[in-house]
């Protein structure tokens, strides 16, 4: 009862001292969870209090990832083996550490996947409100990604709007063309639409770049981050694409893959298909083989079937020696040879 009294007068609000930083105290559950688990930002302070709880039966940490804590302090302890035995320990302690300290601006968070530490966090929190949670690894400590869709929505609307000439500036390409027969030489202006078709490879670069901001953003390590992105930009274009994302994720970070595709997954979903972005660039082609051939003054049957040879053959290996080879056997070699050299460069 007393312990309970002392733990409360700590947030009265007299008690309160909104100059003092906050101190995070991360509780590990090491034999649960692993190296795994200590998989961290580098944004690390000396407020940054990490404990990690194993066993001698547990595996050995490697200098690289305790190096990877900046200046946070580190402390080791090492319990003895038994059933339960390192989750009442860390418990306990977790109780030590609430008890003793003076700063009512603390936050607790044990990493482990083990989920009746769940049950212990809740009677915490009926005892007084104290900031403690369970999360699987530290990577996920850092400041989440908010977006505040009235800050943009204000930015939107103290955007200037663009005129409906500014528009069709963007979307399209002027040609002015001037007609000397007109009635009184009136000089007619023609516009004719370039909207450009955009590239797989550009849509793999673009998306690579918002897969990079958004694991950098979520506190995730430089290696996980460019890894992730490697194994997205692996995968992109490729049948079940979310689905080869999901299981490489899960087979790569067994214990962390959750979060991470939970960030990445609005991305994916967004990212246009290899397919759509194929066909974009098919029909662009196909308009610019009709386009040449009929300004070349070519007849609308040889348009036609010009077009249709290039359609039919396009995805083979050899397309562009198939396409000369069916010209040719139609038009004769003259005459065919005239007509590939206007569309090669389109195929």
């Amino acid at each position: 009862m007393a312990i309970r009294q002392r733990i409360k007068c700590l947030f009265k609000p007299q008690n309160i001292k909104h100059k003092q930083p906050i101190e995070t105290y991360y509780l590990i559950d090491f034999e649960n969870v692993h190296e795994d688990g200590l998989i961290c930002s580098k944004r690390l302070t000396q407020h940054d209090h990490i404990h990690i709880f194993s066993t001698t039966n547990a595996p050995k940490i490697s200098l690289e990832k305790l190096a990877s804590f900046n200046y946070a302090e580190q402390f080791s302890h090492v319990i003895p083996a038994g059933k339960q035995s390192l989750d009442m320990h860390l418990v306990s302690y977790l109780g030590y550490l609430i008890g003793s300290s003076t700063n009512n601006r603390c936050k607790y968070i044990i990493i482990s996947r083990d989920t009746d530490y769940d049950n212990v966090i809740s009677f915490f929190k009926t005892i007084a409100p104290l900031n403690i949670k369970r999360q699987n690894s530290m990577s996920l400590v850092s400041k989440p990604i908010t977006i505040n869709n009235a800050a943009s929505t204000q930015v939107a609307a103290n955007k200037p709007a663009l005129t409906h000439a500014q528009v069709s500036a963007n979307n399209t390409s002027s040609t002015k063309v001037t007609n000397n027969n007109a009635v009184g030489g009136i000089t007619v202006t023609t516009t004719q639409t370039n909207n450009k078709a955009t590239s797989a490879s550009e849509n793999k670069t673009q998306l690579n770049s918002n897969i990079q901001k958004t694991v950098s953003k979520a506190g995730f390590d430089n290696s996980i981050v460019n890894k992730v992105a490697s194994i997205v930009s692996k995968h992109y274009g490729k049948d079940k694409f979310a689905n080869n994302i999901h299981n490489e994720l899960r087979a790569t970070y067994p214990d962390i893959y959750s979060d991470i595709y939970k960030i990445i997954k609005p991305l994916i979903n967004k990212a246009p298909s290899t397919a759509t972005t194929n066909q974009n660039n098919i029909t662009q082609s196909d308009n610019e083989i009709q386009n040449t051939l009929s300004n070349a003054n070519y007849n609308k049957d040889t348009v036609s079937y010009v077009t249709s040879l290039v359609i039919k053959h396009r995805h083979k290996s050899n397309a562009k020696q198939n396409i000369y080879q069916a010209i040719t056997a139609k038009y004769g070699q003259a005459k065919g040879l005239k007509i590939y050299n206007h569309i090669k460069k389109k195929i």
